[in-house]
């Protein structure tokens, strides 16, 4: 059970972290959870404690590269790096 609980956390912490690069992306924070939900169901069916602790270090780095390691850029035209107000 305490396995399952930690992959449960992993799977929130994702979608939490997910939240921090793309917060004003609508697009990418869509396209995130979809494939955080493809991922964690393709896996569903492991048992073998080993691969789950294995996926599980995956889930953590995938979280800390989230967290501190992914910068979201746009592209911005000469107009959108005026301040506000300006034409």
């Amino acid at each position: 059970m305490a396995l399952r609980l930690q992959v449960l956390q992993g799977y929130r912490s994702l979608f939490r972290a997910r939240k921090i690069p793309f917060a004003s992306d609508p697009r990418a924070l869509l396209e995130s959870a979809k494939e955080l939900r493809v991922q964690f169901r393709a896996n569903m069916h492991i048992t073998d404690e080993v691969q789950i602790v294995e996926l599980m270090q995956g889930v953590r780095d995938v979280e800390d590269m989230l967290r501190n390691g992914l910068v979201q850029v746009r592209r911005a035209s000469r107009a959108d790096i005026r301040s506000n107000g300006e034409r």
